[in-house]
């Protein structure tokens, strides 16, 4: 399994020790993916995560996980979550987010550190079917 799908294991992990229930892990809608769309109550997050080895100076040359995730990437995210939610109208009622985790693993590709960003990515009156969402 490679580093990235194991980051995404534990992320799914952590999440439902939140309390939230998994509905999808690698979700393509339009033409995008979400590494994991997740709902808890009313809201509906989709999450990208990002994984790194935690090796002492590697931030330095690679830079935070959650920095990988640039004005691109988040520009995607949303049209991704766009893209689903039109796809999903089972979920037409739910509030949706994104945000970003980051997993940091040991020598034994266990999780050493883990960071939830919540709401890390924000796009000013998300369309959800025909209501304006703030988020």
């Amino acid at each position: 399994m490679t580093v990235g799908r194991l980051g995404e294991q534990f992320a799914a992990d952590l999440l439902r020790e939140k309390g939230y229930e998994i509905v999808g892990m690698n979700v393509y809608a339009g033409h995008g993916e979400t590494d994991i769309v997740a709902r808890k109550g009313e809201v509906l997050v989709f999450a990208e995560v990002k994984t790194r080895h935690a090796v002492k100076g590697h931030t330095k040359v690679y830079g935070a996980p959650k920095d990988a995730v640039d004005r691109r990437k988040q520009e995607n995210l949303v049209r991704t979550a766009e893209e689903f939610l039109r796809q999903h109208p089972e979920f037409s009622e739910c509030y949706p987010r994104i945000d970003v985790i980051e997993v940091y693993l040991d020598s034994s590709h266990r999780p050493s550190h883990t960071e939830h960003y919540e709401n890390a990515v924000r796009k000013r009156n998300l369309r959800q079917n025909n209501k304006n969402i703030q988020y």
